[in-house]
């Protein structure tokens, strides 16, 4: 590997040599394919223990209780109401809530939180718990330091509302709510599930940093109430081993989790996983069936699924970074098969590229429409203000 040098200063063969001295207090013992630069050696915070690097940069252990400050934002933009029901809801009935422009969510959202991979879930209270990957900033506040920066990150949606409060976690300057496998092994979130008092977030095992390469596929298991992590799970990952899990509803007898593997170098293919409620925990109990959906498609590496009034819809990303478009697809069962009903342009802003799209059928939307995210990514270094989730609104079928 050549030597890449960080905005630090520090070469990665540097940093590798510093980091074999320090200490790795986290226990040891679920993100689509990202192929842009993962900022070189600043994601190696993920890569030491918080205590480490709060000592170094703040001279004081991360275990000591952080200033709590108001972090909550309500957006001045005028809404207008819903009279829309949706059929998949997640136990949530949005037909009063405010409907809230793409504009107004991405406006809310970039000024909250800089990061991508970003999805949804309700919890027991009604609130929605957002979960997030690689973190830059939180309220404006940059989360980098001279180690790197968190992950992961999350923060509580108030039911209803644009009010965001981020959650603090105990690893990665204060925001990460997971910990590390090890020095080089950290954990990209992808999909929230709440399920018997607990949430459980999909995800993948990550080596390195620039190359990085999956290691793992796991699930974290944390408190509904406090987001206190308990326990990694290590859970079914298809028949090739490689299944990167997207996005999950609720099907008649238990979860319905979408995902995709890559097909050789040609694509993506679609794989999905049946769990019963409550016993996401056991991977015993995941049937998963591969090759739900064909390589014609052109799936991206996530894919939002919901159930409809005529069987089931995802949202998919085609050809992730390399494709221009939103694909809505449809089948009458969670196994297909799947076929194209409608498509939508998506893009950033200039320099940028769009991936892991998401669906948010928990948010009130436009009669017969569901809420769509996307990650933006910078294609530079120095664009940081262009990393955030972009949102639309789409048509169900």
């Amino acid at each position: 590997m050549s030597e890449q040098t960080g905005e630090d200063g520090h070469s990665i063969q540097e940093f590798s040599q510093q980091k074999n001295h320090l200490d790795n207090t986290e226990p040891t013992l679920a993100h689509p394919d990202k192929t842009l630069s993962r900022r070189n050696v600043l994601s190696a915070l993920g890569l030491m223990s918080a205590d480490t690097i709060a000592k170094r940069l703040f001279g004081k252990s991360h275990n000591e209780p952080p200033a709590q400050t108001d972090m909550s934002r309500r957006s001045t933009d005028a809404p207008v109401t819903s009279n829309a029901r949706h059929i998949e809801s997640t136990e949530k009935d949005t037909t009063s809530e405010k409907v809230f422009s793409a504009a107004q969510w991405e406006t809310a959202m970039e000024k909250m939180v800089h990061s991508d991979n970003v999805q949804s879930v309700v919890l027991p209270d009604g609130d929605v718990l957002w979960v997030f990957g690689d973190t830059t900033k939180v309220k404006n506040t940059i989360t980098e330091g001279a180690y790197g920066f968190p992950h992961s990150f999350m923060m509580r949606q108030k039911q209803g509302t644009l009010d965001f409060t981020p959650i603090h976690g105990k690893y990665g300057y204060d925001w990460q709510p997971v910990p590390n496998f090890s020095e080089n092994k950290y954990f990209w979130m992808s999909t929230p599930i709440v399920d018997k008092g607990n949430v459980y977030v999909l995800g993948e095992q990550i080596e390195g940093v620039d190359p990085f390469k999956v290691t793992g596929t796991y699930m974290a298991e944390l408190d509904a109430k406090t987001f206190e992590f308990r326990r990694w799970i290590k859970i079914p990952s298809g028949a090739t081993g490689s299944t990167q899990w997207g996005g999950v509803t609720k099907g008649p007898n238990g979860w319905l989790i979408s995902g995709s593997h890559k097909d050789g170098t040609k694509g993506r293919v679609g794989d999905l996983a049946e769990v019963p409620f409550g016993q996401l925990h056991d991977p015993g109990k995941w049937k998963v069936t591969d090759n739900t959906v064909d390589l014609s498609e052109n799936i991206g590496a996530t894919s939002g699924i919901m159930r409809t009034e005529n069987g089931y819809a995802m949202y998919t990303k085609r050809g992730d970074e390399k494709g221009s478009q939103i694909a809505c697809l449809e089948a009458a069962t969670p196994t297909g098969p799947w076929k194209t009903v409608a498509t939508q342009p998506v893009s950033g802003p200039p320099g940028t590229k769009t991936y892991a799209v998401a669906i948010h059928p928990e948010q009130a939307a436009p009669p017969g429409k569901v809420l769509v995210s996307y990650a933006m990514n910078p294609e530079k270094k120095g664009h940081d203000d262009l990393y955030h989730p972009g949102f639309t609104y789409m048509e169900k079928p």
